[in-house]
């Protein structure tokens, strides 16, 4: 009972945090509405993107649908991980906590906060970030065959 415990902790902390920093980020990048800045490649503007990744359009019932039974799978998935915390388990975590935090942001105001804009990339935001990164080490863990070994 102990090991669930400890699991389920590790599970909602982890994504609780990463939530709360990417929403943090989104709150605070409201002033690149009125006062965006440039750097050379890297831009820090404000975008309100309707759809789901890349601004693909879908409609909201159905972009939520997808996400919310993705998120249920890589929960599943991370849920039936055992022993000590892998590469391939720490992406599944940074990729439900991304997943979670744009499905937030889809459910409270219709779209999804992005604010950073990088050269020939979509505008993006930080859980944009921990999903990329997330799926990189979820698939380097497939091919290492890490799904079950410590790091």
């Amino acid at each position: 009972m102990q090991r669930l415990e400890a699991k389920l902790a590790i599970l909602l902390t982890t994504v609780f945090c990463l939530i709360g920093l990417d929403q943090w980020l989104k709150a605070s990048a409201t002033i690149f509405q009125t006062h965006p800045k440039e750097w050379g490649w890297l831009k820090m503007v404000w975008h309100e993107n309707p759809g789901i990744a890349f601004s693909i359009a879908l409609t909201s019932p159905l972009a939520v649908s997808l996400v919310v039974i993705l998120l249920l799978v890589l929960i599943g998935l991370w849920w039936r991980s055992r022993g000590q915390m892998t590469c391939y388990q720490w992406g599944l975590l940074l990729a439900i906590g991304g997943g979670a935090s744009n499905l937030l942001d889809k459910l409270k105001f219709g779209f999804v906060r992005d604010f950073v804009s990088l050269w020939i990339f979509p505008v993006f935001n930080l859980a944009d970030v921990f999903i990329f990164v997330g799926v990189v080490m979820i698939i380097l863990g497939v091919i290492y065959g890490e799904r079950h070994q410590k790091i």
